[in-house]
């Protein structure tokens, strides 16, 4: 399974170390959802999508740092399960 690395820049220096791996999507019918924004609206996100019943919220990554020091992300990946007849073109 082929992975993708996200990046945590340092701004103090020219060095790159990995935040978080990002798995590669098991298959063609994964979607993965990307929530960014600070840390009380993402979580507020994760937990509504929880009680709506869409994903659970351990299913999404810790949170993550992004480039803003304010902000967040948590990346959830769902496995759909599509039928010829329920594909959206």
């Amino acid at each position: 399974m082929r992975s993708r690395v996200l990046y945590q820049t340092s701004f103090m220096s020219n060095s790159e170390t990995p935040a978080f791996v990002v798995p590669s999507a098991p298959n063609e019918e994964s979607i993965r959802v990307i929530v960014v924004g600070t840390a009380k609206a993402v979580n507020n996100f994760v937990i509504t999508q929880h009680r709506l019943g869409f994903a659970e919220a351990i299913a999404w990554s810790p949170p993550l740092p992004t480039p803003h020091a304010n902000q967040i992300m948590r990346i959830l990946t769902k496995r759909l399960s599509l039928g010829e007849t329920e594909a959206i073109s």
